[in-house]
């Protein structure tokens, strides 16, 4: 991934973020805050933060393990700590943790849980909001992503967050077709936000890849993207 160099264009490209976000917005309070200490890892430039920041009136603190999202999330929202720590190996000690975006990339999804329940107090909450199996299915046929993000389905992440020893108060999901101008406008939008995967495709494969997806999922003068959002949010007793 490459955060860290496309964090000045992250919060203008990054529409189907924002709609996670938004559709995630009316459950995000599912359980009262109470103006506990709040942790959101993988913050980026602030796009969940701000949301925090007019929901909660206790300390929130913001983390990345990309400083020039950092750099930019302080900008972005300033009312809030911003600190940098690598969401794969935090044990935050906090009331909630948050997370949007970011569970899609973890590279051991039960180790990543099971190390964010451990030291979260008791009432305390996890509410994660990410990408799961059917995303980019698309482009999927086309280049294997699987080395690099294994998808999971909803009954799996369910169940990952139930083996560490959280009760699943909430598990929804939704699948959202987007549609671009071509092949090449969705990549040209993946590595804007950073979700690229460096130096994976290149040259005459790239091409290639851009030409199949442009016959293969055409639609209405441009093509199709599938992504299925999921919103989870686990409770410790």
């Amino acid at each position: 991934m490459q955060f860290d160099d496309f964090a000045h264009s992250y919060s203008e490209n990054a529409f189907i973020q924002k709609d996670l976000i938004d559709w995630a917005i009316p459950f995000l309070d599912i359980i009262p805050f109470k103006n506990q200490s709040i942790i959101e890892l993988g913050a980026g430039t602030g796009l969940l933060t701000k949301h925090l920041l007019e929901k909660n009136r206790g300390p929130i603190l913001a983390t990345d393990s990309s400083a020039r999202m950092i750099i930019e999330g302080r900008r972005q929202v300033p009312k809030v700590d911003w600190q940098f720590m690598d969401a794969w190996n935090a044990s935050p000690n906090f009331g909630h943790i948050f997370s949007s975006s970011l569970l899609q990339w973890a590279p051991d999804p039960r180790l990543v849980i099971a190390n964010w329940a451990k030291n979260l107090s008791i009432g305390g909450t996890i509410h994660a909001l990410f990408f799961i199996d059917q995303t980019l299915w698309e482009l999927r046929q086309l280049i294997s992503l699987e080395n690099r993000i294994q998808w999971q389905t909803r009954s799996q992440w369910e169940q990952i967050f139930k083996n560490a020893g959280l009760e699943v108060h909430l598990c929804r999901d939704l699948v959202k077709c987007y549609k671009f101008r071509s092949g090449l406008d969705l990549l040209k939008n993946l590595k804007q936000t950073g979700t690229c995967l460096k130096n994976s495709i290149c040259g005459s494969y790239l091409k290639k890849i851009i030409r199949d997806y442009d016959k293969e999922f055409s639609f209405q003068e441009g093509v199709y993207s599938t992504w299925h959002f999921c919103q989870i949010v686990g409770i410790k007793h």
